[in-house]
């Protein structure tokens, strides 16, 4: 059974400070013979020790965690930025804990204060609103917090995002190099800054081709979400009584939901149809059709990340940064 540091100091006979800074890594500095650490970490490895972690924090005022608020953990982009976050902060000694707001602003709110209640060291959050941040900024001002996804454009603060003007440019400029008669786009979260640089890429694309849209080109979704995307195909096809020739999709769950309902409709998804998404899948890899993706590169963006929060936690001064991170344009079939 592990021993507490006390009862190690007892039981070899030295100060519970000894113990400590063994155990910490501090003995040389303060002249501890080799033969005294050599006995504390040989019992230690032989004993176990236990850390009132929750004293320790109180005296550090720091507990090596970090917060992350994000929209939904099933966006398969989220999932990915999870695992990245939780790799490069372990690299760094904090723990990662992550909680959904679904796209909320209550939720957000409710998840942000209560990772701040846990005392975390910092916080990650993927902000649903402009108001929601500017109340989070507000409430939390002292807290280091980088802004992630989303740039509404609030000043003195850290926001990483993708460049997601670029990425649907390049899905447009491909698409139309196939010299396709329409293109059909179907986005959700349209509110969004990230979303609406999507769009502005997409309109772009056809004045740099010296083209114009079909009219009615956007079928604005709610949300991202596969319900979005199936009631939204459906919608669309309802509306033209066929599948377009081509369709990009802002999302891969609405991507998702819209095959769903065109194998529904058809049996099959016609190899016809171009396909363009922002956010990879290797799953892609399985349909016939001519697929263009926009993959957002989450390794990026997480280490980013958890450098500048590092640095916002070790210094005195407000140090404040936007970063845009190029995203991977991915052509199949």
């Amino acid at each position: 059974m592990a021993m507490t540091i006390e009862q190690i100091a007892n039981n070899l006979g030295v100060s519970i400070t000894t113990v400590k800074l063994v155990y910490n890594g501090k003995a040389d500095k303060y002249r501890i013979s080799k033969k005294t650490q050599s006995r504390v970490l040989d019992f230690i490895e032989e004993h176990g020790i236990t850390v009132n972690q929750t004293a320790r924090n109180l005296k550090l005022k720091k507990t090596n965690t970090l917060g992350l608020v994000i929209p939904r953990i099933t966006n398969i982009f989220f999932s990915s930025l999870i695992e990245c976050l939780e790799k490069e902060c372990n690299k760094s000694g904090f723990q990662l804990v992550t909680a959904s707001s679904y796209s909320r602003d209550d939720k957000e709110m409710e998840a942000t204060r209560n990772l701040i209640e846990r005392g975390v060291d910092g916080l990650f959050i993927v902000p649903n609103s402009k108001k929601q941040q500017k109340d989070t900024i507000k409430k939390y001002a002292n807290k280091p917090i980088i802004f992630l996804d989303r740039d509404f454009q609030i000043e003195n603060q850290s926001t990483i995002i993708t460049d997601n003007y670029q990425g649907f440019l390049e899905i447009t400029d491909q698409i139309l190099a196939k010299q396709v008669s329409e293109i059909y786009v179907m986005s959700g979260d349209c509110h969004l800054p990230s979303i609406r640089s999507r769009l502005q890429g997409f309109t772009d694309s056809y004045k740099n081709h010296n083209l114009e849209p079909v009219p009615n080109w956007l079928h604005a979704v709610t949300n991202s979400t596969f319900e979005d995307g199936y009631n939204g195909m459906q919608s669309l096809f309802d509306e033209l009584k066929r599948i377009p020739e081509s369709i990009v999709f802002s999302s891969l769950p609405i991507l998702e939901g819209a095959l769903h309902f065109i194998k529904s409709q058809k049996g099959t998804i016609p190899t016809s149809v171009i396909i363009g998404t922002f956010d990879d899948h290797t799953m892609l890899e399985f349909l016939p059709n001519s697929v263009i993706s926009a993959k957002q590169d989450a390794v990026g963006i997480a280490k980013n990340a958890c450098a500048l929060i590092e640095k916002k936690i070790n210094s005195k001064e407000k140090t404040h940064a936007k970063l845009i991170i190029p995203a991977t344009l991915i052509s199949r079939n």
